[in-house]
Parts: structure tokens; sequence; C-alpha cells
């Protein structure tokens, strides 16, 4: 049973690579657990990418730790939080060396921010299904 992958998958690293690639721009079903394992993580430079097109802002504003929290790299930190399945250790490595908690601090606050401003929810929304799987 330790070759067991996504709770559905018995074989060896090869086959569960073959698998992954048969399922790439599929909808799984809800009941599938491991779904978003199955089918892959966006990497943070493809997030920061799409968010930096939508907000017309230079990626290095985003990725770089000076300048304050921008809209644009709070809303990457959240999608790289969300879809990226790396720990916020790593994510606040990303984004200049912020501290693991300042990670869920940040999604936190810019869910709440999206209750208030519906035109940022609008675009979370948009850039939502470029990324859910």
């Amino acid at each position: 049973m330790r070759n067991l992958y996504g709770q559905v998958i018995l074989g060896d690293e090869g086959f569960i690579e073959r698998i992954k690639g048969m399922l790439e721009g599929k909808r799984l079903s809800e009941g599938i657990v491991e779904r978003k394992r199955l089918l892959g993580h966006p990497p943070p430079e493809e997030v920061v990418g799409v968010v930096s097109e939508a907000f017309g802002v230079n990626e290095g504003e985003i990725w770089g730790r000076g300048g304050g929290a921008t809209t644009a790299r709070k809303v990457a930190i959240y999608f790289c939080h969300r879809y990226t399945g790396l720990g916020n250790g790593a994510i606040g490595e990303l984004f200049g060396g912020i501290h693991y908690s300042t990670v869920s601090k940040v999604a936190a606050r810019l869910r709440a921010e999206m209750v208030k401003d519906k035109e940022l929810s609008k675009l979370m929304n948009r850039l939502n299904s470029h990324f859910k799987a």
C-alpha cells in the first residue's frame, strides 16, 4: 500500500505520471479527495505572471519585499497559498523572506477585503477560474 497515490492510483512513479498526464485538463469528481494532488499545481511563477498581467504591474513589484504590500502582491500570495501546494514557509521565502504566518494573514485579510470590495471580488473570481482544479 506504500505505492498508493492520491487514494486512487496504485503503481510506480512512471505509471502515476502517465495517469496524471491523462488527467491533465479534465475535471475530477468532488468525491475524489486528492484531486488537487492528482492534477498537479501551477508553479508560483505562473501565478505571479497571471496576477501581474491582470493588475498591469511588473512581476518584480510582486516578488520583492520592499514597497509595501500592494493588492497585486497580496493576490499573488493568496493564490500561491491556495493553489501551488507549497507550504507557508516556502511561499514566504519566494516573496522576499516574509514570515510563514504572514502568508496566512495576507490570505485571510484578502478574503475579508473581497467581502467589502465587489470589484476586487469580481477580479478574484476571474483569476480563480484560471487556477482552479
